[in-house]
């Protein structure tokens, strides 16, 4: 995408990678949910912990969210938990379903630091309470009766990992979905 006056544009958002082993019981978990059809889940390689999307950037901040990134992490790995599904919407009609995520108070301090940084780059993430998710899918199509319900109580054992991955994305939308290509990671210590 282009600017106004030329400048090229990316689309970009910075997220908590998720180990690979809770992926997998994710979407065994969906699995073990009893539905009658079948729904275009996000893709295993996709699932992650959004901290914030930063919108269509100039081309030319990269290099200063890269070094944004680098400097939070001097963090050590943050302890997380996700304890149940839940929906993002309207109740009834809902647009997403995630898999909820309880973090330690250290993601509150990295939280700060990252928007305080971005502020400094004039970079406005628009969303000063965001609540911590992994989409599991974005629903665009009427869903089968029951569907809200059967998630909504749903019980499983938390599943309790470390995040030890801060990433800046790109994502590219495309008509089929969006397309996410990691520009920079950094691991936690």
């Amino acid at each position: 995408m282009e600017l106004e006056n030329n400048k090229k544009t990316r689309r970009l958002f910075i997220a908590l990678n998720v180990p690979d082993d809770v992926k997998t019981k994710l979407l065994e978990l969906k699995q073990m949910v009893q539905l009658k059809n079948d729904y275009p889940w996000e893709a295993k390689d996709k699932l992650h912990i959004t901290l914030c999307f930063l919108g269509e950037v100039d081309e030319e901040q990269i290099p200063s969210i890269e070094n944004l990134v680098e400097r939070l992490a001097k963090q050590k790995k943050i302890s997380c938990k996700i304890p149940k599904f839940s929906f993002f919407g309207r109740p009834g009609n809902p647009n997403i379903l995630y898999a909820a995520v309880n973090m330690e108070k250290k993601l509150r301090l990295l939280l700060s630091r990252l928007n305080r940084g971005l502020k400094e780059l004039n970079i406005d993430t628009g969303a000063p309470r965001y609540k911590q998710h992994i989409t599991l899918l974005r629903i665009k199509e009427k869903l089968e009766e029951g569907f809200v319900e059967a998630f909504s109580n749903f019980h499983f054992e938390n599943i309790s990992f470390y995040a030890s991955e801060i990433v800046l994305y790109e994502s590219t939308l495309l008509q089929t979905g969006s397309i996410y290509k990691p520009l920079k990671t950094i691991y936690l210590s």
